[in-house]
């Protein structure tokens, strides 16, 4: 039995440092996130993943009612630029209607270093908030 146990102990840890691991790279490297919660499906994307000077970069932003009902919600995107603060918008969405915002802008206006892009969807009624980062390293 004292067997077993140490074996069970050593695959939780394996399991344990592999999903650490996974979830490491998918939030270092990922260039796209998305998640659904409280009645909104949430994306952001920044493409892409690795930029260089001279390159585009392209950012946007998308929130999505998956409810039955319509959904008053406050959004706020904030991205890699320094030189905007966070944009903050406001929508009604009916079921199934979504809310997008892209830009591109050049890599140029980054400097080299690891960056962020997060979308949070506040649910006016209920004040529950749905968010997604995605992630771009510049060279």
């Amino acid at each position: 039995m004292r067997g077993t146990l140490s074996h069970a102990r050593l695959l939780t840890a394996a399991l344990a440092v592999a999903a650490f691991a996974a979830f490491g790279a998918a939030t270092a490297f990922a260039t796209t996130g998305a998640t659904t919660a409280n009645g909104t499906a949430v994306s952001a994307s920044l493409s892409p993943d690795t930029v260089s000077k001279g390159q585009s970069v392209t950012q946007s932003a998308t929130v999505k009612n998956v409810s039955n009902a319509s959904e008053s919600l406050g959004i706020v995107v904030a991205g890699p630029l320094t030189t905007s603060s966070p944009a903050v918008f406001s929508a009604t969405l009916a079921p199934n209607a979504s809310f997008s915002k892209a830009v591109t802008f050049p890599a140029g206006a980054l400097k080299p270093g690891h960056y962020t892009l997060t979308v949070t969807a506040i649910n006016r009624a209920s004040g529950r908030s749905t968010q997604a980062i995605a992630s771009i390293t510049v060279n």
